[in-house]
């Protein structure tokens, strides 16, 4: 009796064991599939980025080259880069994945690389930033673009990333004066290597923060701007002279041809001037990388 009671016992601890072997197996198993799905993925997504990047590139290269034959080939009677724009395709394939294009103007964005540590503080302080707070932060902008490759940042991301700077780079906000400031990226480029301002379009903001310009006058050009189109003339009478040569007027000067990949979210940007008659066309990044 007692040894059948043994052997059961024993049967029993053979099950118990074997079944918690199987349960420890089968976990092994799910959560080595599950790190592979994992891995899996990873892969499949930097390898879409990583295409996405050579379809940006050749797209841009592709575009660069026909707005320069265009040119070459005398389809423009006269230095027209609206028309040059309207000659060029909203929709480029590259390998079978779908390249939008869209042209803007190249210098509605001021070049954040070309900001100063003043221009940057009274910027922070119209996102509503504490002057102190923003004087420090503003510093820190500087030594911090200084000290990338090349002096320059990369692209706008790498500026609002900072983590000690006001959450309303994000999405704009109101200033201490009433006016709207937008987020940076939609009012700040990168590689436009310019800051002049659109004396009709460009943000009040911007005035208020590249010609020191009190509230006041920024009512002056708004009030203009609410009556008829604004002169570069205007802003002169407003700012003074620094605004002669830091604002323009009219159709762009310069064109920035933005490519944006549908997969993998990459860009490109081909960027073109007419100077003495003469077209001068560059790859860039995009204004909003």
């Amino acid at each position: 009796m007692r040894m059948r009671l043994h052997r059961r016992r024993e049967r029993g601890f053979v099950a118990v064991f074997v079944a918690a072997m199987i349960l420890l197996l089968t976990g092994i198993v799910l959560e080595g599939t599950r790190s592979f799905r994992g891995k899996a993925r990873q892969t499949a997504m930097l390898t879409e980025r990583l295409a996405g990047d050579v379809r940006a590139v050749a797209a841009a290269r592709w575009l660069k080259s026909r707005i320069e034959a265009q040119w070459a080939s005398g389809f423009l009677e006269r230095p027209d880069l609206m028309l040059l724009a309207q000659l060029q395709p909203s929709l480029i394939a590259i390998d079978d994945a779908p390249v939008r294009v869209r042209a803007e103007d190249a210098d509605i964005k001021p070049d954040a690389n070309l900001f100063d540590a003043d221009e940057w503080e009274r910027l922070l302080v119209a996102y509503r930033m504490p002057v102190a707070d923003a004087r420090l932060a503003a510093r820190r902008l500087i030594a911090k673009r200084n000290a990338t490759p090349g002096g320059k940042f990369a692209s706008i991301q790498e500026i609002i990333d900072d983590p000690g700077l006001p959450e309303a780079l994000h999405a704009g906000v109101e200033s201490d004066a009433g006016a709207w400031v937008p987020p940076l990226a939609e009012l700040l480029s990168i590689g436009s290597e310019g800051k002049r301002l659109h004396v009709a379009n460009a943000p009040l903001v911007l005035f208020a923060v590249l010609f020191q310009a009190p509230p006041e006058q920024i009512a002056r050009l708004n009030s203009i701007r609410n009556q008829r189109q604004a002169r570069v003339e205007d802003a002169v009478l407003i700012f003074g002279g620094a605004a002669q040569q830091g604002c323009y007027e009219g159709n762009p000067q310069r064109l920035r041809f933005v490519l944006e990949v549908e997969r993998g979210g990459s860009n490109r940007a081909v960027i073109v001037r007419i100077e003495k008659n003469r077209l001068l066309a560059k790859l860039a990044p995009a204004s909003n990388s």
